[in-house]
């Protein structure tokens, strides 16, 4: 029996504390205020609710279907929302809760942190148990260190972190953006986020991202993301790229080209020459053999016929043969 999905309503749910940000609100964050065009959030004001998150918290869990993604704030975010709403005193909480996030992010942002950031939460795998399972009998047959040498070390999630297979953790910072996939298709979550300190956390609808996604200076950033942080992880699980080094992998991805393609866009033609391969970060693709739309030299029996009919189908109505 498939899943409900449940509608927008419930999966934005306020809870005591939570706050719906306006459009200006949403523009003092880094999400919305470096894109290149910060106005499409007027024109389009999104659902999007502020939620506070103590360590230990559970912003999300895996396995649930869900329709929305999160975005952690920075410690820069908090200090420039904070101080919007106690100058225009908008908000759920009292002034001296907002004053206290103030100071709080002052002094982050003091404490200034190595890329990627501080970690604010953590994705985790909470079914383990295939990782604690005996060996079978197949397993003892072909040994272990043959199955030991064929586990990932890492596990990609709806997250801009995989996960440490031999941990089942995977860490999120400040500034990170998570659970697109589910957002966007309504899938199951992938992992479970837990909070690992306080921290704020946007939990918006796929609307907003939707516009956000359609933003060029948000793709950008969003690509160099994907580049510096997972592209030489997820080309070395491939058989392709096993045996190459570290700064091999960098200089792949270094020079590797993002692309975004619509649904229905043939990738790549049965029997064509190739020049490029494709990595899937996103999405799903699907394989089909003995459909090809090339043409061969081969299956050109008569070739004054047909080149006669392709001068036939390049004509515009009304015009004549030549």
């Amino acid at each position: 029996m498939a899943n409900k999905i449940p509608s927008d309503a419930s999966q934005l749910r306020l809870r005591p504390g939570d706050q719906l940000l306006d459009a200006p609100e949403l523009k003092s964050l880094e999400l919305v205020g470096r894109l290149a065009d910060p106005g499409i959030v007027d024109r389009a004001p999104p659902r999007a609710a502020l939620r506070r998150y103590r360590p230990g918290d559970l912003l999300c869990r895996q396995g649930e279907t869900a329709a929305t993604a999160f975005y952690l704030l920075t410690a820069s975010d908090v200090a420039t929302l904070r101080e919007r709403q106690l100058k225009r005193r908008r908000s759920v909480a009292d002034d001296s809760e907002l004053q206290g996030d103030l100071d709080w992010a002052r002094q982050r942002i003091a404490d200034t942190a190595p890329p990627p950031g501080r970690q604010l939460a953590a994705a985790v795998l909470l079914d383990q148990r295939q990782e604690q399972e005996p060996p079978g009998f197949f397993s003892k047959l072909m040994g272990a260190s043959s199955a030991a040498a064929k586990r990932p070390a890492a596990i990609p999630i709806d997250a801009p972190s995989d996960i440490d297979a031999a941990t089942g953790v995977g860490p999120l910072y400040e500034g990170d953006l998570f659970g697109e996939r589910s957002c966007l298709q309504q899938t199951p979550r992938s992992a479970s986020v837990v909070a690992t300190t306080d921290c704020l956390a946007l939990e918006f609808l796929g609307g907003f991202l939707k516009t956000l996604r359609s933003d060029a200076g948000f793709r950008r950033r969003q690509d160099e993301s994907y580049r510096t942080r997972l592209l030489a992880s997820h080309l070395r699980r491939a058989d392709l790229f096993a045996g190459l080094d570290a700064a091999a992998l960098d200089r792949i991805a270094a020079s590797a080209e993002m692309v975004s393609v619509e649904p229905g866009r043939i990738l790549g033609e049965e029997g064509a020459a190739a020049d490029s391969l494709y990595v899937v970060r996103n999405g799903d693709v699907q394989a089909i053999a003995d459909a090809s739309l090339v043409i061969r030299e081969d299956d050109i029996s008569d070739w004054t016929a047909f080149c006669r009919e392709l001068l036939v189908d390049s004509q515009t109505p009304g015009e004549g043969s030549p």
